[in-house]
């Protein structure tokens, strides 16, 4: 597929599913909940403001918010723990 595809200005169901196996391959060592919280920081403009929805534009969400929570970059049981707990 080309990257056009994952980087157009319309935001169609082939898109949205092409950046989200991209993420799922880049970052499948994360829970979900923790993907979740950088979409949801990063869409409201945490992160600088958002062009267009594209897999290099999660991207850069889910690293921003992985630069500010540095131990959740572990992958370990108790990281996660922490991290559920710290959010719930």
């Amino acid at each position: 597929m080309k990257a056009f595809a994952r980087t157009g200005k319309d935001c169609s169901h082939e898109s949205v599913n092409l950046i989200t196996s991209d993420v799922i391959d880049e970052y499948n060592n994360l829970p979900i909940e923790i993907i979740i919280e950088a979409l949801k920081k990063g869409g409201r403009g945490k992160y600088g403001r958002t062009y267009l929805l594209s897999v290099q534009e999660v991207f850069i969400w889910i690293d921003s918010y992985l630069k500010e929570n540095p131990d959740l970059t572990m992958t370990n049981d108790y990281i996660y723990f922490r991290w559920m707990n710290d959010n719930s």
